[in-house]
């Protein structure tokens, strides 16, 4: 099976996670094709992850039939289709029973920027807060008269969520989408152990 970039990319994480969890596949049973390198240079990845070689691209792999699968590309081909049948209603679907929203970016600032500037972390978090709360506003009372895919996607997920903001920020809204996060890099060995949140996030 084939995933984009590399093994600690997050779509790629999630998409494992979700495989192991509810479909019963042991992630360890597959032989894994990484087309790029890691977010983490030192990072070395287990013994069944390995790399896609050199001059050949992972669409191409799986129209060839040397991939069975792969996890975070377009590939436009009548012989392609999804793992999953109807994956954005079965995402909605997983949506609505778990509540979990399979985050996917995160916004970092550095250590020595922190010291230098201690307000920095409450002021960058407050202009996201600030900026999706005027896009969400337009989106929700139709200003947005030509939506795109991603905002019919978040009207979706307002109405899935019951209403309320669709992606809420903060560690406490997100703890359990995270915790679930932290989980799946433990079991895929991306970590070597589960890291509390607390140390991770600014307080803001």
């Amino acid at each position: 099976v084939g995933v984009n970039r590399g093994w600690t990319v997050t779509t790629g994480v999630w998409a494992r996670g979700i495989l192991a969890e509810e479909y019963g596949v042991d992630l360890a049973s597959v032989q894994w094709v990484r087309s790029g390198d890691e977010h983490v240079e030192r990072y070395v990845p287990p013994a069944y992850v390995t790399n896609m070689p050199e001059g050949e691209d992972l669409a191409g792999m799986l129209v060839d039939g040397e991939l069975d699968a792969v996890i975070g590309v377009e590939v436009d081909h009548p012989d392609v289709v999804p793992l999953i049948p109807d994956p954005e209603e079965t995402a909605f679907a997983a949506l609505e029973k778990t509540g979990l929203y399979p985050i996917n970016h995160l916004v970092v600032i550095k250590d020595e920027v922190l010291a230098a500037h201690p307000d920095a972390a409450s002021a960058i978090y407050a202009a996201f807060v600030d900026a999706k709360s005027r896009y969400l506003g337009r989106l929700t009372t139709g200003e947005i008269t030509d939506p795109t895919v991603t905002d019919r996607r978040l009207l979706r997920v307002r109405e899935v969520t019951g209403g309320g903001d669709p992606l809420p920020y903060g560690l406490d809204a997100n703890r359990p989408t995270l915790e679930r996060l932290m989980r799946h890099a433990v079991d895929q060995r991306i970590l070597s152990r589960p890291v509390p949140l607390e140390s991770l996030f600014a307080a803001v």
